[in-house]
């Protein structure tokens, strides 16, 4: 009962961002961009930037000490029922980090430009 509720009012917020969005006769609502530009803005983009490459590094790491060598017997047979295979895991766990370096550094001129 909880999930769809949690639907309808994900759908329905949806819905009501796309109105506002798009329908050109209603006042657009503004986030307060002025307040939050220049040195705020940077700090709590690096600040993100920052813990998420600390959170997705502790995973990879997580993921490579479950599937080396040496686990315990439950581990074993986890790794056999999902076919998990070691070098696949951690790419796949990995690539987060490559996509938002990628992304970090190919907007990283219009970021500067934001704060001139």
């Amino acid at each position: 009962m909880r999930r769809w509720i949690l639907t309808i009012a994900s759908l329905g917020v949806i819905a009501l961002w796309l109105v506002l969005a798009y329908v050109p006769s209603l006042p657009r609502p503004t986030l307060g961009w002025p307040a939050w530009s220049g040195a705020p803005l940077a700090v709590l983009a690096g600040v993100g930037l920052l813990a998420f490459l600390l959170i997705q590094g502790y995973m990879v790491r997580a993921t490579d000490q479950f599937l080396s060598g040496g686990a315990p017997a439950e581990q074993l047979v986890i790794q056999a029922e999902f076919e998990l295979d070691r070098g696949r895991e951690i790419f796949w766990t990995a690539m987060p980090i490559v996509m938002t370096l990628a992304l970090a550094a190919a907007a990283w001129p219009l970021w500067r430009s934001l704060f001139r």
